[in-house]
């Protein structure tokens, strides 16, 4: 949710797609939800060639073949912005969603926000 809308269904919406996706972070995965904390914390790298980090994944195997959507995410000392979101799939160029954000989230609480998602 930002701002009390489901980022999904925006994302849907604008891309047309379908809504069967399930967040990067999922109960059981530790390693997994390790990974997706630090991308989206800019403590790593991206898990997408172009730089962008995966937001939404497939509910059956959480593969980017399959499809995921993903956003940029640009870290400053007092804000995290997410920008650039698109459809990627790891095979394809990425399919812009320029319609959907961008949204900027002030540090410490984005911070906090993470790292309790990531603790699933």
């Amino acid at each position: 949710m930002v701002d009390g809308e489901s980022l999904l269904r925006a994302l849907v919406k604008a891309d047309g797609g379908h809504a069967d996706f399930m967040g990067c972070f999922v109960a059981g995965y530790p390693e997994a939800n390790d990974v997706a904390m630090r991308s989206l914390l800019g403590t790593t790298s991206p898990e997408t060639d172009d730089g962008r980090v995966l937001l939404y994944i497939c509910p059956e195997c959480g593969d980017i073949a399959c499809g995921a959507y993903a956003v940029r995410v640009v870290r400053k000392i007092e804000t995290y912005t997410w920008s650039d979101f698109a459809y990627v799939n790891g095979y394809e160029p990425p399919r812009p969603i320029a319609s959907v954000g961008s949204f900027a989230f002030s540090t410490a609480p984005y911070q906090h926000a993470i790292k309790v998602a990531s603790a699933l």
